[in-house]
């Protein structure tokens, strides 16, 4: 789109990623964020610009029981470039977006405001790691040039990782949890969820919405990458990219 987010524009968008929210723990799936955060203002915009270079952005806790350990922190930092850029909640969806020239980066991390999440399982009762994937909607996205990773850490200081840059837009997008860095990770017990955003290009923007997780796998799936990462599943069957552990 390679321009400034406009909020008419993402609250538009957000329609159809509202209708497929649940709440935390609903059936198989388990929400991490709906992105709805009823009890405040509709829009949470985090700006940042050249001046924030070396003050370290600007981060955001937010309250809400729909998010995993009812708060999501946002932090958002600029890069490089003569603007800035901004992340936002904005009608229930996630948006980020740098300015002409200009490149941002942010994280939106579940971990309770610092004091984590207790050992959440998110294999919810399934023994096989392979049967579990983290699950999100993209509402829109420049494809090559948006940059996703994830990272978790259990409560035994564990950490594992997964990133890349060639996902697609559509519901229900995947990333198997056997993509990610580490074996020795306890996917029984996590204290806390990262995910980072950060660009290969000047002037890009993301929206995404319901971060979760899902086990186990159906059967009608794709799977790229040597059998590990990107599942992409979504409702018009479009294929997705590997993301690749870290």
């Amino acid at each position: 789109m390679k321009k400034l987010l406009l909020v008419a524009t993402v609250a538009t968008l957000a329609l159809a990623g509202q209708a497929s929210a649940s709440v935390v723990g609903a059936g198989s799936r388990l929400m991490i964020d709906t992105f709805d955060t009823p009890a405040l203002p509709s829009v949470e915009v985090y700006r940042v610009g050249v001046g924030n270079q070396n003050a370290g952005g600007t981060t955001q806790a937010t309250p809400s029981d729909q998010i995993i350990g009812d708060y999501r922190t946002t932090d958002t930092n600029y890069v490089s470039g003569n603007l800035g850029g901004n992340t936002a909640v904005v009608a229930g969806v996630f948006a980020y977006s740098s300015d002409s020239g200009t490149k941002i980066r942010s994280s939106v991390t579940w971990d309770a405001n610092g004091a984590g999440l207790g050992g959440k399982n998110l294999l919810q009762g399934v023994s096989d790691v392979s049967k579990g994937a983290f699950t999100f909607d993209i509402l829109s996205i420049d494809q090559g040039e948006v940059i996703l990773g994830l990272v978790l850490r259990d409560t035994f200081g564990q950490t594992t990782t997964v990133s890349g840059n060639n996902l697609i837009q559509g519901d229900d997008q995947r990333v198997s949890f056997s993509s990610f860095s580490n074996a020795a990770f306890n996917w029984g017990s996590v204290d806390s969820i990262q995910l980072n955003v950060t660009q290969s290009a000047n002037a890009v923007d993301l929206t995404l919405d319901n971060i979760g997780v899902v086990t186990p796998i159906p059967a009608a799936i794709w799977l790229f990458g040597s059998g590990l990462g990107l599942i992409g599943l979504s409702k018009k069957r479009k294929k997705g990219q590997a993301l690749v552990a870290a």
